[in-house]
């Protein structure tokens, strides 16, 4: 077999195969996706929980902070703390960001519920 001949034969057997790879992929990337929009659905027709005040209340004037002392955090039903210790103070002007990996507990702090 010419060094030509091979050569078209591989690139013609990784083609096959890569269409393979493709084809196999499809079937784990659809139903993800399709549960992932079920989720997606299910969110966009909650019904919004949050009522808006019949009286709203001013803020004081001045400057304004916020100060976590000590500040623990435990889901409803939950045995163990999720957070646990929180310290800090935010003056006005200042930002406050919470950083961490996927599923560390950014979204778990009581002020996001």
């Amino acid at each position: 077999m010419e060094i030509g001949s091979l050569l078209t034969f591989l690139t013609y057997a990784t083609q096959i195969l890569m269409s393979f790879m493709m084809l196999y992929m499809l079937f784990i990337v659809i139903p993800r996706a399709s549960v992932s929009a079920k989720r997606i659905n299910e969110v966009l027709d909650a019904e919004n929980q949050l009522q808006d005040p019949v009286k709203s209340v001013s803020m004081p004037k001045g400057p304004a902070e916020l100060e976590f002392d000590q500040v623990s955090f435990r889901y409803a039903g939950a045995e163990e703390v999720a957070l646990e210790g929180i310290n800090f103070k935010v003056n006005a002007g200042q930002t406050l960001a919470l950083i961490g990996g996927n599923g560390s507990g950014q979204a778990s702090p009581p002020w996001s519920t």
